[in-house]
């Protein structure tokens, strides 16, 4: 069945980030809550998981170029709802690792290949304004996981979201078993005029989406022992509403730079993103009050929006998509991958939650010493 690219496209953006960020949040609490995980047990489920999910993205992107992309989106959403359906009946923190590995290695099937068929379907002049409107899709999708696991947490428990992220899941399955897009290819790689710079400005755009998913990746996965190690230890529908302020500042930041064309080709916003971040994590570990967390989460949000609408624009702009937006995914899953594993070694070594987010600081400071020198050249 044909139907329009808007419903084709932002339906399942929507949905399956509605689905795996609920996974991706309720993995560590959950964790934490049946197994009473440690800080360097959660950064382990972090650095497998999104260490997977690295390793399928770059596979299935460069393979959807000459395989199709249709056949990994279905097969990765196939798999997402096995595996959420498994995650409640864990008995063990080892069985809820391993699961929840495979998990998100296999939603690295997805995102790449849809992404591609999405910029695929795409002319490049209207490329920046259809990338806003999917990012905002997703970003809408991650709040109402959010929301909907806070409001699971307090009715059901900490596996209650399992279930609802497979229900999502199915949703976007649905529409993109049944239906299709009802225009065809527009943007052909021949017909593609490849801006000089946009290479230079692709690396250094990778560069900042993994180092600030380095730091989406200790909020996920490390702030719920943070939080529960404070004098006033928080509930978990509370993180869940802090990640809800994240989201909506992603959204708010997605919208300016869709609604504006003169970050593109610009150094601003990526001093900007860096500058952000390492006040952020600083704030973090400083504040203490529940109600002031939600001033780091928000100035994450800005800077998370900025580095990804940056690599995902920059990964389109070339005939290569499919390789570029594996890359993109990968580099996102890498910082995912070491923020975790690196705060929560800290948190071992030390003994203190709150070094992980002081410390977390220094590796960033250094990336963007080589971003500036990069940059130069």
């Amino acid at each position: 069945m044909l139907v329009p690219r808007w419903i084709y496209f932002l339906v399942p953006a929507f949905f399956v980030e509605c689905a795996a960020f609920m996974l991706a949040l309720a993995q560590p609490i959950d964790a934490l809550e049946r197994f009473h995980a440690n800080g360097f047990q959660l950064g382990l489920l972090g650095m497998l998981s999104n260490g997977g999910y690295a390793a399928m993205a770059l596979v299935a992107g460069r393979l959807s170029d000459r395989t199709g992309r249709r056949p990994w989106m279905l097969a990765g959403l196939a798999a997402q709802i096995a595996l959420a359906l498994l995650m409640p009946v864990s008995n063990s923190f080892v069985f809820l690792l391993a699961v929840s590995a495979l998990q998100l290695t296999l939603l690295g099937c997805f995102w790449a290949p849809f992404i591609g068929t999405l910029s695929d379907a795409t002319t490049p002049a209207a490329m920046s304004a259809v990338l806003a409107r999917f990012n905002i899709s997703w970003c809408i999708g991650a709040m109402l996981g959010s929301t909907t696991n806070s409001v699971l947490y307090e009715m059901l428990g900490t596996r209650a979201p399992y279930l609802g992220a497979a229900a999502y899941f199915c949703v976007a399955l649905a529409v993109l078993t049944l239906t299709r897009p009802a225009s065809g290819q527009i943007a052909k790689p021949e017909q593609l005029e490849i801006h000089p710079r946009v290479g230079h400005y692709k690396i250094l755009a990778w560069l900042a989406l993994s180092s600030n998913f380095f730091v989406a990746g200790m909020l996920v996965y490390l702030f719920p022992y943070l939080a529960a190690s404070g004098p006033t230890p928080l509930a978990p529908e509370f993180i869940s509403g802090l990640h809800v302020f994240r989201l909506g500042a992603m959204l708010a930041t997605f919208a300016a730079m869709g609604a504006t064309r003169v970050w593109h080709f610009s150094p601003g916003p990526y001093h900007a993103a860096y500058g952000l971040l390492i006040l952020m994590l600083l704030l973090t570990a400083t504040v203490h009050h529940p109600l002031l967390l939600a001033l780091p989460f928000v100035g994450v949000g800005v800077a998370l929006g900025m580095a990804y609408a940056l690599s995902i624009y920059y990964s389109t702009l070339e005939p290569e998509k499919g390789s570029n937006l594996g890359f993109h995914e990968a580099l996102l899953a890498l910082g995912a991958t070491t923020g975790p594993i690196y705060g929560g070694v800290l948190m071992k070594l030390t003994g203190r939650p709150d070094v992980a987010f002081w410390l977390g600081a220094l590796p960033l400071m250094a990336v963007w010493t080589i971003h500036i020198i990069i940059r130069r050249r």
